[in-house]
């Protein structure tokens, strides 16, 4: 059964729900970005291939599309690594291609 509940605030009752609403979202988000900064910083300088795939979560034919595509740089001396400040860049200025090919957004939650 639907009910309708009329409810009258003043304009300083409604500010404070408001602000109690922001300042719970705000306090959550900061705490999801700090545990997500402290994951990446427990990661080493340079990611293995197998490394880059456990953080992004993908199948090893996902991970050579990435290191085929020219702006994703790999040193490829002997064993192939990625660098991980530089993963995270390639993230942020992608994070549409990595959204819709990868589970790494998935993942963070």
């Amino acid at each position: 059964m639907d009910e309708n509940m009329l409810v009258t605030l003043t304009v300083g009752e409604l500010r404070n729900v408001v602000s109690e609403v922001v300042n719970k979202e705000v306090q959550k988000a900061i705490a999801e970005q700090l545990e997500l900064q402290g994951r990446i910083e427990q990661l080493p300088p340079m990611l293995t291939r197998e490394e880059f795939m456990k953080v992004m979560r993908v199948s090893s034919t996902t991970a050579t599309k990435i290191f085929d595509r020219p702006d994703f740089r790999v040193f490829r001396r002997g064993k192939l690594l990625i660098e991980t400040e530089f993963l995270f860049e390639w993230i942020r200025k992608n994070s549409d291609w990595v959204e819709e090919n990868t589970q790494y957004f998935r993942s963070i939650s």
